[in-house]
């Protein structure tokens, strides 16, 4: 178990172990990831803010 060209903790080489088991029969995902991720924006900035301190 491990990698010597990457260390890590014993937690992480069991859980690579878990996945790996769960996804063995399932189909490629390909370059999709195995997470949803959050897309965020910033708001534009407002010309004339109220909020100025003099």
């Amino acid at each position: 178990i491990g990698d010597a060209a990457a260390p890590g903790p014993i937690a992480w080489a069991t859980y690579a172990g878990r996945r790996y088991a769960e996804e063995l029969d399932e189909p490629a995902r390909g370059d999709a990831l195995s997470f949803r991720r959050e897309i965020a924006e910033l708001a534009p900035a407002d010309p004339r803010p109220d909020f100025i301190l003099a």
